[in-house]
């Protein structure tokens, strides 16, 4: 996608070319790391806390995101960064820092970064194991607001651009998709905490993998996969599917 935007691209500067080519794959994988989820929940799936191929597409959206951030430095001041923040004649402002749409676009382009900086440098399996699995889902959540920049990112810089009608709804679509998915994925999980029956209150277990114990988590049969399968120890996705039914057993 990044190498068919870049051919693509009418402009005679490489630099303009790359920062658009790494700004909607960096769009793209960012909402695919907020679709898997909610798509596994409505198809029946159950996901680990941490699953290889998640993660790997939060990498990457990370990696897209980062490189069109320093490109993105480098388009419309050359060597002064610091343009995209503050006026160029400040002192004329009353407030130097930029409060136009212009300002608005870079400030959250900008907060998306930074947090996407905190992201990757979680998303590893020594950071699962050191912070636990309930305290490093709350740091991985702030991809939701990630989302949330990067997405009035994308609307500013569309409208200051005035981009074809394609890109409009290109953006348009992600963002949709995630409203609707994770609306969809958000409303299944409350059925069917609704919809559990008393028996299955937590029940403290021990869990083993590999005959070593892992940890001891308090579990619902709901929520094997959410409390800490792989807070531990790493897993292959199919071996943890076929591990927490034969948990979810012993539970019920």
């Amino acid at each position: 996608m990044a190498v068919l935007l870049f051919v693509t691209r009418p402009y005679k500067d490489v630099v303009m070319k790359l920062s658009f080519s790494t700004a909607y794959p960096a769009l793209a994988l960012i909402v695919m790391t907020l679709l898997i989820g909610p798509w596994n929940a409505l198809m029946g799936r159950r996901m680990p806390v941490s699953s290889d191929w998640r993660r790997d597409v939060g990498i990457w959206a990370g990696v897209f995101s980062l490189v069109h951030t320093v490109i993105g430095q480098c388009v419309h001041f050359r060597g002064r960064p610091w343009l995209y923040y503050v006026y160029q004649h400040w002192k004329k402002h009353l407030i130097p820092l930029r409060h136009d749409l212009f300002g608005f676009s870079n400030y959250t382009g900008a907060g998306a970064a930074l947090l996407v900086v905190l992201l990757l440098a979680t998303s590893n399996d020594a950071s699962l194991r050191k912070l636990g699995t309930q305290r490093w889902k709350k740091w991985q959540r702030w991809n939701y607001a990630v989302f949330v920049l990067a997405a009035a990112h994308a609307i500013g810089f569309l409208t200051i651009e005035s981009q074809k009608i394609l890109f409009v709804l290109i953006v348009a679509g992600c963002l949709l998709a995630v409203v609707v998915l994770q609306g969809r994925g958000y409303a299944k999980r409350r059925r069917q905490n609704c919809r559990r029956p008393p028996g299955s209150a937590p029940q403290l277990v021990l869990l083993h993998l590999d005959d070593r114990v892992i940890e001891r988590v308090r579990l619902r049969q709901d929520d094997v996969f959410e409390n800490g399968l792989v807070g531990h120890k790493r897993v292959h996705r199919g071996d943890a599917l076929h591990w927490c039914v034969e948990v979810v057993e012993q539970v019920v």
